[in-house]
């Protein structure tokens, strides 16, 4: 389905890139860090073998800035998942870590 769609698969123009290279930096900046509420739950999942953010090691080093500044953080790491986790073999598992996260997490 996804190669037959005609809004798919189309190659991202050098202004988007530069816009979402803007928008990281500014997300790590540690005054916007601070302004996150500290007393909501988070949830940071992410695929092991995902490039985007960098596999493992990326996870890691991203949740360790935001562990720095949020309190009720949880997290997971798919092993053998890529970008789209939500879409992988093991779609279940991650929906239902979702799920269990905002039964137990949200009030």
């Amino acid at each position: 389905k996804y190669h037959r769609d005609p809004l798919c698969g189309q190659c991202a123009s050098a202004a988007f890139f530069r816009d979402l290279l803007n928008e990281v930096i500014e997300v790590y900046k540690p005054e916007n860090l601070k302004k996150l509420p500290k007393d909501l739950p988070y949830l940071l999942l992410a695929g092991g073998n995902d490039p985007v953010v960098g596999k493992v090691w990326g996870f890691e080093k991203t949740l360790a800035i935001f562990k720095t500044h949020l309190h009720g953080l949880k997290s997971k790491i798919y092993r053998g998942a890529r970008h789209e986790i939500m879409n992988e073999n093991n779609k279940d598992e991650v929906w239902q870590d979702i799920a269990n996260f905002f039964s137990t997490s949200v009030k």
